[in-house]
């Protein structure tokens, strides 16, 4: 007769799922809050972009003709509007324009056909993240777009 091996009885190795446990949660946990902290930060760049862009399409669609004039504080209104951001800064410019030009309806002299606009939006988001120090992150965005009517 040969040598057999004697097998250790199953009960022995209890501990072990309990052991690969406690190494893989800890990575799988780490993975899944870095997956939701890099889509707070993509949805945080998305909002403040398309925002952005909707803004200076309003104020260059809304000259200092136009029946209802863009001045920079209802720019700065309409994003605060749509914006998920708790604080943001909205900077409305108005480069390279005559600002010898005549106002109409109390609109800025500055946003005349033609002429540029400039509109640059800061926000800061807050986070609510486990195990994170991270509690809030500031993106900013601008967008420049030609006067037309």
């Amino acid at each position: 007769m040969g040598l057999t091996r004697r097998r250790a009885p199953m009960g022995n190795e209890c501990g072990q799922a309990l052991i690969e446990m406690a190494v893989a949660l800890p990575t799988f946990f780490l993975l899944l809050f870095g997956i939701f902290a890099f889509s707070f930060a993509l949805f945080g760049w998305c909002d403040i972009t398309s925002d952005t862009r909707g803004a200076v399409r309003y104020a260059s669609i809304h000259s200092n003709t136009a029946l209802v004039p863009a001045t920079p504080t209802t720019v700065a209104d309409a994003v605060a509007q749509v914006l998920f951001a708790n604080g943001s800064t909205t900077t409305v410019t108005y480069p390279n324009t005559n600002p010898t030009s005549t106002a109409v309806g109390g609109s800025s002299p500055l946003n005349t056909i033609g002429g540029t606009v400039i509109v640059s939006v800061t926000a800061t988001y807050n986070v609510t993240m486990p195990f994170s120090n991270y509690t809030s992150f500031t993106v900013a965005s601008s967008a420049q777009r030609t006067i037309s009517r």
